[in-house]
This record gives C-alpha cells, sequence and structure tokens, in this order.
C-alpha cells in the first residue's frame, strides 16, 4: 500500500489510467461473468411512478468525469497519493460487492424501448447486472466525504454531482430506489473504511509531489 500510495502521488495521471484499466477490468466481470444468476432488483410502485427521460443520460454519462476531476482537484496537494489510492478503494469495493453478490434488475430497457439517441447507446453497451450498490451514484457521493476529510478546496462541487447523478440512474431506468439506497450507503461507508486504510501510511508517504 506504501508504494502505491506513493507511485499515486508521484504520477497521478499514470494512476489514473491504472485505475481506469482495473476498474473497467473488473465492471466487465461483474455485468458478463457473475458468479451465480444473482438476486433480481424488481421495481416498486415509485420506481414505475418515476418517468423515463432519455436526455438525463448525459448527466448519467457524467460519472466518466468523476475520477478526473478528482485527480484535478487534489494532485498538487501533499497527501495526493492518500486521497487517490482511497478514492480508487471505495470503486473497488464497490465493484468487488457486485461480483460477490450478483445483483440484476427486472425489466431493464433496450435498445429499442430506451428512446433512442445517447440513452440507447448506454443501454446497447451495458448489461443489467451490477446493479446494487449503484456505482454511478456510490461514487459522487464517496468523493463529497473524502474531500470533506481530506479539506479539499473546491470539493463542494460533488454535492450537485450527486443530485444529478442520483436524478440521472432512476430516471433513465439504468437504476431503481433500492440501487441508489445501497449507494448512498456504500458511498457513506466506503470513504470511511479506505480513509483508515490509507490514513495507516501517512507517515511513510512523501511530502512533495
Amino acid at each position: 500500500m506504501t508504494r502505491l500510495i506513493a507511485w499515486a502521488q508521484a504520477y497521478p495521471w499514470r494512476w489514473l489510467g491504472l485505475y481506469l484499466v482495473v476498474t473497467a477490468a473488473l465492471y466487465q466481470l461483474a455485468i458478463r461473468l457473475p458468479l451465480h444468476e444473482g438476486w433480481a432488483i424488481a421495481p416498486t410502485a415509485w420506481d414505475l411512478a418515476i418517468p423515463k427521460l432519455p436526455w438525463t443520460a448525459w448527466l448519467y454519462v457524467t460519472y466518466f468525469l468523476l475520477m478526473p476531476s478528482w485527480v484535478l482537484l487534489v494532485r498538487r496537494r501533499p497527501d495526493a497519493g492518500r486521497l487517490l489510492v482511497a478514492a480508487g478503494l471505495c470503486v473497488v469495493g464497490n465493484l468487488t460487492l457486485n461480483i460477490a453478490v450478483p445483483t440484476y434488475i427486472v425489466d431493464p430497457l433496450t435498445p429499442d424501448t430506451a428512446g433512442g439517441g445517447l440513452l440507447s447507446l448506454v443501454v446497447g453497451s451495458d448489461r443489467p447486472y451490477a446493479a446494487l450498490p449503484s456505482g454511478h451514484l456510490a461514487l459522487p457521493v464517496a468523493l463529497a466525504w473524502l474531500a470533506r476529510f481530506g479539506r479539499i478546496r473546491h470539493g463542494w462541487l460533488y454535492a450537485p454531482w450527486i443530485i444529478a447523478m442520483g436524478i440521472s440512474i432512476l430516471t433513465t431506468k439504468q437504476h431503481y430506489i433500492a440501487d441508489a439506497v445501497g449507494g448512498l450507503a456504500w458511498g457513506t461507508l466506503g470513504p470511511w473504511l479506505a480513509w483508515r486504510l490509507v490514513g495507516l501510511q501517512r507517515h511513510n508517504q512523501p511530502h512533495t509531489v
């Protein structure tokens, strides 16, 4: 862990590249090769009452800007390595839950029922697995908590991002309310655990980028 933190401190953008490769591989494992059929997440009456809004797919895909934004915010800090690794651990933990406990949403959209545009592309490239907890919601929540723990300047930007992502995962029908609740829960617990794990390395971490 100490070496990973030091490497992330020295090379934050390379760390981002490694993060993208590892998490993409874990996500594909979760949705393509589930350990078993998994547990079904059925829509509740509240889920059915939420309208499908295809244009919110644009909010949904801003998920891919979350970690790059985190690198931009923390890369010049003396504790950047800890902050980057803690954020990565939150996502890896989420994906580990998705792999260990397969879940899938019932009655998912198809490219034909998605309404065209970006949402159809999203649906066509994905599968309904890795539903709970929702990683799309867990990550901005986790970054908001880590920003608070680390007293990150401009960390407030993750608050509106949480709202936007919370709305979009439901209005694109990529997740149901149960998944969102799970995402909020892991997005709170994950950074608490990760912060304590990387905090054990703080005395061994270099103090300059």
